[in-house]
């Protein structure tokens, strides 16, 4: 099997390195000169110069490729590829509209029977900072185009809420569409994310479940970083059957055409009604969540195929899956030496010891000058530890040692370390409101009080 895999800023490493270690032969374009991020990879995996070399290698041997499309904003080439009568998995123009024209997502969402949360739509920033200023509550900032990584801001006032809309308008331009939502839910409200693959035709496997934290430090101090830590499982049961129809949104998939892809639906369970709100598609690879599931698919190449092909799903782990992102912050820092930990390119490799899997890194690096890393958050993503087990608690120390090696030659090196604190908190939430989660995130706390 040949995988060209599309990617803008190297976070599928780990998808590159799983298949190869399957017998795949993996081909890789990295739009680099968008994020800077270039050399991501380079001798893992090969590497094409451009675009319509890869695409070129990929239609040498069609009947055997799958091409995988690990980001969005690459719809209208998808698209193209899928005309040409490739075998493709992700992007396309459906998917990106669904993701980024956040006004689209959210009718879409109330259309097939999702409680959805008020929302206003602006044409400009100017627009919604004059339609902030009287708000009292505050928002969710969402653009419906992408500009940077941690666009997406909680705000608890609307004077917040103007005060970054001035800055983002200031740091590009006014000319930006966006939408803000109504807060839901008190602090004892959880974010629940549910993913199934679409082949094109029905949805095929089981439920892949995501518990995540996205901001920066522990106690959710700092930037939202898209994603800081999470849990992934994958279950058969839907958890949120009531609520989640899944033969109303094949039908509406269907009816639109839409790509073979992973289709997530991000939820936020309410605490002071116990209902799910939609917030938001993810119809890609999620970051960092496609490096935490990797490990969990008894064969990552059998799944693309048979997705690419309808041929269905494959067998996945019954284990948990927890991972944490490490940064770098954002100050000039020298380039760690190399010592086998790292390759040139600053990707990370390790092994949590015996029992744990040894972790894919999606490796990122971003810099303004060779030999300093000078962006933290989303943009200074050098890796994510990754563990797979049964005990959340012994996993989460496993990542910990791991990252603690890694302070002797990155000493700079940022990662959250509350993991299983903040996650074992939203399942004790989510089953008090009704929603089994993974026995292994409980396991240790439930013998301890035995």
């Amino acid at each position: 099997m040949r995988v060209a895999c599309v990617d803008s800023w190297g976070m599928a490493t780990s998808w590159w390195l799983r298949l190869q270690a399957e017998g795949c032969d993996v081909r890789v374009y990295m739009k680099s000169e968008d994020c800077n991020v270039g050399g991501t990879g380079d001798g893992l995996v090969t590497k094409e110069p451009s675009y319509d070399r890869l695409v070129s290698w990929a239609k040498e041997s069609p009947e055997d490729t799958v091409v995988l499309f690990c980001q969005s904003l690459y719809g209208e080439k998808a698209d193209e590829l899928r005309r040409a009568g490739l075998k493709v998995v992700g992007g396309g123009s459906f998917a990106d509209k669904l993701e980024k024209d956040r006004e689209f997502g959210q009718n879409v969402a109330e259309r097939i029977g999702f409680a959805i949360p008020e929302f206003q739509s602006f044409k400009t920033l100017s627009d919604a900072i004059d339609g902030c200023r009287n708000r009292p509550d505050g928002g969710v900032f969402k653009t419906n185009t992408y500009i940077e990584a941690d666009a997406t801001q909680v705000k608890k006032t609307g004077e917040e809420l103007v005060s970054y809309i001035k800055n983002l308008r200031e740091r590009y331009h006014d000319r930006v569409s966006c939408i803000i939502q109504e807060l839901i839910g008190g602090k004892r409200s959880v974010d629940l994310d549910v993913t199934r693959w679409w082949d094109g035709n029905e949805f095929v496997g089981p439920h892949e479940i995501a518990l995540e934290k996205k901001r920066f430090l522990n106690d959710d101090f700092g930037p939202s970083t898209g994603c800081a830590l999470n849990a992934v499982w994958f279950q058969e049961d839907n958890p949120l059957e009531e609520d989640l129809d899944y033969a109303r949104l094949a039908e509406f998939l269907r009816d639109h055409e839409a790509p073979a892809a992973p289709y997530s639906v991000n939820f936020r369970i309410s605490d002071e009604d116990g209902k799910p709100y939609f917030l938001e598609w993810t119809p890609r690879m999620g970051y960092d969540c496609c490096t935490t599931v990797a490990l969990l698919y008894d064969s990552l190449s059998e799944m693309l195929w048979r997705v690419a092909t309808g041929q269905g799903g494959t067998g996945v782990s019954d284990d948990l899956s927890y991972s944490v992102r490490l940064s770098v912050p954002p100050f000039p820092f020298e380039y760690p030496p190399t010592d086998g930990k790292h390759t040139p390119d600053g990707l990370l490799l390790g092994d949590l010891g015996d029992g744990y899997s040894p972790p894919f890194i999606a490796g990122q690096v971003r810099s303004e000058r060779e030999g300093e890393y000078r962006v933290a958050g989303h943009d200074g993503i050098i890796g994510c530890a990754v563990a797979v087990g049964d005990d959340l608690e012994t996993m989460a120390d496993g990542v910990r040692m791991f990252c603690d090696d890694l302070h002797d030659s990155v000493s700079k090196l940022q990662c959250r370390t509350d993991g299983a604190t903040v996650i074992q908190e939203d399942a004790r939430k989510l089953e008090a409101l009704g929603i089994d989660t993974h026995p292994a995130i409980l396991k240790s706390a439930e013998e301890k009080v035995a």
